[in-house]
């Protein structure tokens, strides 16, 4: 099923879960939620695992 009910989006990637955490807690990250919040009404994570590449490759 394709989720199609959003326009933008942004991916973003972490080394581990400790770094995640890390962003979650950043200065600049809090301060754009702050600023721009009433710029969204829902906010959905995705939390995902990227693929292992094909033997051989």
């Amino acid at each position: 099923m394709v989720d199609d009910s959003f326009t933008y989006n942004l991916i973003v990637t972490f080394e581990s879960a400790e770094a995640q955490e890390g962003y979650q807690n950043e200065a600049a990250h809090l301060a754009f939620i702050e600023e721009c919040n009433d710029l969204w009404k829902k906010v959905i994570v995705y939390d995902a695992t990227g693929i292992p590449p094909l033997r051989g490759e």
